[in-house]
């Protein structure tokens, strides 16, 4: 007896020193103060049960539950003027949104899963907010309850500069991440989008409307590397504004693989050694609506596109498409570009549908060109 009252001192002693065990049977397993990540304002962990905060400075829980949504948000709430949440290793059940400050840093460790188990309209939650860095390999997984994983909507433009990197987003009901009225917002590294839950089986069930989705933003947005696929309408989603993409891999829409709409003048998008395709839906890779206002650029900078209808396909006007090399190819349409065009630069090294004396027949749609004022390089 008095041996177990002297471990129970012990033990409550090294609770209030900021020192977490867990009793396994026979064994008290320590997580010492300093055994975690402590470049951080707070360190998040789980034992399977409960949920700790532990303050990165003094190495003390300062907040603890089985409500993982209540001490993430108690954690991020504490930061002033920016600060680190570093969320580690294990599953966390998302009760409620959880909401960003600016100039903060959250951290999703490789092995976390932060899932949704209510209905909600964001799980992310960075509305208005500027100077936000989402890093690290964790997965968002709105699980069909969330509207939207993470949500940078600013009230009207604004440079942000909000970041994200390799986050994995899965299954929210309208879309993965939304960065409207964003500049200067990147999204790199081994980042994934995905409309499904999980993608497994020829037919899994898909949740997204969108997979990225950006209206009205200004200008200097880039996508850098990643994959987004398994969308309802669009894998990507923009109207106004100007947009980079580079590398990675953008597939399977309802509608088209990307998706741009003239709701506002001025949109420009440019895109650089993209991976394009559509097997699932069997539908364009890229769908423009210039109406009301015609869309501005469409530049395709070594792209490699395949579908077995049009690629490039549209409604309204595009008042100039650059495509500079690549591969375009569709296997059962007529054209690989068939939508009215004001001005046409191309050049004849795009692998694809074309005859040898002139590049773009067969390839676009010449008929709906205004070829006074295009150039067609050979």
């Amino acid at each position: 007896m008095k041996k177990l009252l002297i471990i129970f001192i012990i033990l409550i002693l090294l609770f209030f020193s900021g020192i977490i065990y867990t009793y396994t049977g026979r064994f008290v397993n320590i997580i010492q103060p300093g055994s975690m990540v402590t470049e951080a304002s707070y360190i998040i962990f789980t034992d399977g049960t409960n949920y700790y905060a532990r303050n990165g400075f003094t190495g003390k829980i300062d907040y603890k539950g089985n409500d993982a949504a209540s001490i993430i948000q108690q954690a991020i709430n504490t930061l002033t003027n920016g600060g680190k949440i570093v969320i580690m290793d294990g599953d966390f059940r998302i009760t409620s949104p959880l909401i960003l400050k600016n100039n903060m840093r959250l951290e999703i460790s490789p092995g976390t899963v932060l899932k949704a188990v209510n209905n909600m309209n964001r799980l992310i939650d960075g509305r208005d907010k500027s100077n936000v860095n989402i890093e690290g390999l964790g997965k968002i997984q709105c699980n069909g309850l969330a509207s939207i994983g993470i949500d940078f909507t600013q009230s009207t433009q604004l440079v942000t500069h909000n970041r994200v990197y390799d986050v994995k987003i899965f299954g929210a009901t309208d879309a993965g991440l939304d960065f409207t009225n964003n500049s200067e917002f990147l999204l790199s590294g081994e980042w994934e989008i995905n409309g499904a839950i999980e993608w497994s089986g020829p037919s899994p069930t898909i949740y997204s409307n969108y997979g990225i989705r950006v209206k009205d933003s200004g200008g200097q947005n880039n996508i850098i590397g990643g994959s987004v696929q398994a969308c309802k309408v669009a894998c990507l989603y923009m109207s106004g504004g100007t947009l980079k993409i580079y590398s990675g891999a953008i597939m399977s829409a309802g509608t088209a693989s990307i998706m741009v709409e003239g709701v506002n003048p001025g949109n420009d998008l440019f895109i650089y050694g993209t991976w394009f395709e559509n097997p699932y839906y069997n539908k364009s890779n890229i769908y423009i609506k210039g109406e009301p206002y015609s869309v501005g650029i469409l530049e395709l900078h070594g792209v490699q596109m395949f579908s077995e209808v049009v690629n490039v396909a549209g409604t309204g006007k595009l008042d100039y498409l650059g495509i500079y090399g690549g591969w375009i190819i569709t296997t059962t349409g007529k054209y690989n570009v068939d939508m009215n065009i004001n001005t046409l630069s191309a050049l004849p090294n795009v692998y694809g549908t074309y005859n040898e004396s002139n590049p773009m027949l067969g390839f676009i749609d010449l008929s709906k060109v205004d070829t006074t004022r295009s150039l067609v390089t050979k």
